[in-house]
């Protein structure tokens, strides 16, 4: 700036003369920064800003003006030390910049919505998966999730029953959120039962024949056959009204899960014992 200032010359014997002069004054000191590193947190959705006037303190000759950019905004793409140019002018137009170095944090686990009970049912040959989709009923976070886990995803017949399962979420800054599900193992597979055919029962010499029910009846199950009833087929004279008759009984194959499939089967029960006989003499009269 051109400034005029007035000057005064006198003499001994007290007569002055003014005169005005100017005066060109310039401010070249920029001003001196100094840096303020912070750490900034990403809100729920994955958002943070911070003013530069806290990042850099600004000190100048006459005043200090203007931050360029005012306010520095980050988000979940943001490094986690991200460089930030801060430039301070002063009231004059000298300019500074600076480096700021700003930490980025992510610290929100992800929330869990998630299904507490869930249920697997095994196969026809006794095996069963847990899928993540199976327990994840929306899960978000403000960055994203990187990954799903389950501590455990196949089941068998002996995990039938109630199981407790880590369900584990981690975001994509390495956040996790945890959370334990109640997996129930089921088995609703009928056992698989075929009548074995062409059994033949002979009556001994009290009218009495039995026969193993496990032996009329071919039985597989996934989860293996737990009981077979009648445990026997009993047979009497009443039975038959011949020397032999094909009967039929039904025969019930049951698994542990309680599943039980009934098959009709047949016998073909036979009397082949002759009577036994005892004389006794007698005399008769003419």
């Amino acid at each position: 700036a051109v400034l005029t200032r007035d000057v005064q010359v006198r003499d001994r014997s007290g007569n002055a003369t003014t005169v005005s002069v100017s005066v060109t004054l310039r401010d070249t000191i920029r001003p001196v920064l100094s840096s303020n590193s912070r750490t900034v947190y990403l809100d729920a959705s994955g958002q943070a800003s911070i003013s530069t006037r806290s990042l850099v303190d600004a000190l100048d000759n006459c005043c200090v003006d203007t931050y360029t950019p005012a306010v520095v905004s980050f988000d979940c793409s943001s490094p986690g030390s991200s460089n930030v140019r801060v430039e301070v002018s002063d009231c004059h137009g000298n300019v500074s910049t600076m480096d700021v170095q700003v930490e980025v944090r992510d610290t929100l686990h992800p929330t869990l919505v998630y299904y507490n009970t869930v249920n697997v049912v095994l196969d026809s040959i006794g095996n069963g998966i847990l899928d993540v989709a199976q327990v994840d009923n929306g899960t978000t976070d403000n960055c994203g999730i990187a990954s799903r886990w389950l501590s455990e995803e196949t089941f068998t017949c002996d995990d039938l029953g109630s199981n407790q399962v880590e369900f584990r979420v981690t975001d994509t800054k390495g956040n996790v959120s945890y959370a334990t599900v109640t997996v129930n193992v089921l088995d609703n597979a009928l056992p698989v039962v075929s009548a074995v055919s062409g059994v033949e029962l002979y009556l001994d010499a009290q009218g009495y024949a039995s026969v193993l029910g496990s032996s009329m009846v071919r039985a597989t199950d996934n989860c293996g056959v737990d009981s077979i009833l009648p445990t026997n087929l009993e047979f009497r004279c009443s039975d038959l009204s011949g020397i032999s008759a094909v009967l039929t009984r039904d025969v019930q194959v049951r698994d542990r899960s309680g599943n039980a499939t009934t098959v009709s089967v047949s016998v073909t029960l036979r009397d082949t014992i002759r009577p036994v006989l005892s004389s006794n003499s007698r005399t008769v009269y003419l």
